[in-house]
Formats: structure tokens, sequence, C-alpha cells
């Protein structure tokens, strides 16, 4: 699952839905650090702060929500589809890299559907996120992991800045970002021609979108 996906419940807690995030944010900032759900379990939460709490609960509801999407018969069925659409377009001997799509652009699209299905939800995610402190929350990792978390807070402040999960709204800069992830795993970029995968990718997203989502309901915002 992608930012939106993970943290569209829990919008009116800012703390839990940083932690929805920060798995993700490590993986971009700081690939050295990784928060584990073992680590959380061997926490005392009785004397930290509410919003340390929260966040600790973010964290694990991050973890729990990518088990039980990765495992639905409609993210199989979705990421086989759009695997099968870059295959065509790659070539099926591109190795691992039309699989490692089909995932991710699964991922991308279903938040590029709960950002058009419901509006305003974007804005107010990142709006939600404002109210965290960034420094405090790389603090308190490296009081977890006992790493330090070089350059979070600043990709935070970044994240919040930049806002580019409005991107996705236009499949022309979604393939840009989707090649700067390519870059970031170094795997070779994608040309233009491949935005029409994007599209047509959509449309098996949205036809699938609550059962992709069927996971989390009835608490998921889905129409």
């Amino acid at each position: 699952m992608n930012y939106l996906s993970h943290g569209a419940r829990f919008i009116e807690n800012p703390w839990f839905l940083a932690g929805t995030a920060l798995p993700d944010w490590l993986s971009v900032a700081n690939r050295n650090v990784r928060v584990r759900p073992r680590q959380l379990d061997s926490i005392s939460s009785a004397e930290l702060p509410e919003e340390f709490k929260d966040f600790i609960s973010g964290i694990k509801q991050h973890f729990q929500d990518d088990d039980l999407f990765h495992q639905s018969r409609a993210f199989y069925e979705v990421t086989s589809q759009v695997t099968q659409l870059f295959k065509q377009t790659l070539g099926s001997d591109d190795g691992f890299r039309p699989s490692f799509l089909g995932h991710i652009v699964t991922e991308l699209l279903l938040d590029r559907w709960l950002m058009l299905e419901h509006e305003g939800l974007l804005l107010a995610y990142y709006e939600s996120l404002n109210e965290i402190d960034p420094v405090l929350l790389e603090e308190f990792i490296l009081d977890l992991t006992h790493k330090r978390a070089d350059n979070l807070a600043s990709f935070i402040g970044i994240f919040r800045e930049i806002r580019f999960l409005h991107d996705y709204e236009d499949f022309s800069l979604l393939l840009a970002r989707l090649n700067q992830v390519l870059k970031r795993v170094k795997l070779p970029m994608l040309d233009r021609k491949c935005e029409q995968i994007l599209v047509e990718g959509y449309q098996f997203v949205e036809n699938s979108a609550p059962a992709l989502l069927s996971f989390a309901m009835p608490s998921f915002i889905v129409k």
C-alpha cells in the first residue's frame, strides 16, 4: 500500500497518521534504518507521551494493513493484470521488473483512485501531517532503533512542502514519479510509451478498488 491508502482512515489523528507513513519515509530518507514489528512489541508505552503511543500504533497499523492487503485475492488479480501489461510492452524477458512494476503501480494507482473519489481527502491528509514535529519524530526513531535516521526530519519537511502525491492525478507526472522509484532501486527507467500502461492499469484498479480495500471495511471511506 502507498501513503494515502495507508493513512486515509486516520487523518483525524496526526501522529497515528505519521506512523502509517513512517516505514515508507525511511525507505526513501534512510534505507539503512528500519523499524521492525518486534522492536515495537518490546516497547513499554506506559510512560510515553500520547503522541508517541499513537505514532507506534500507526506503525503497527502499517505492517498489519500491508499483510492483509498483499495477501488478498484482489491484490493478486490486479497486480497480475498490470504485470501482464508491462510484459507486453517491455518483453517477458525483462527480468523481474514487470512484476515489480505490477506491484508498485497497483499501489500508486489505488492512491490515485482514493484522491479522485474523495474530494478534499489529499488536502486533509497533508494538513494533518503538518501537525507533527519531524525533529521529535526523528529523535524518537533514534531512541527506538539506536540508529540515526539522518535526513528523516528534512525529508518529511520536503514531503509536506512538495506534496508529490498530487502528481498521481496526471499520468505523465505519475510516470515521472515512478521513474524516480526505479532510479532509486537501480532499475531501468520507463519511456513515454509506458504512460498508456498507467491509463489501462487504472481501469483495473478502479474496477477492483472496493475489493482491494475490503480488508479495512467497513471503516474505509469508500462509496
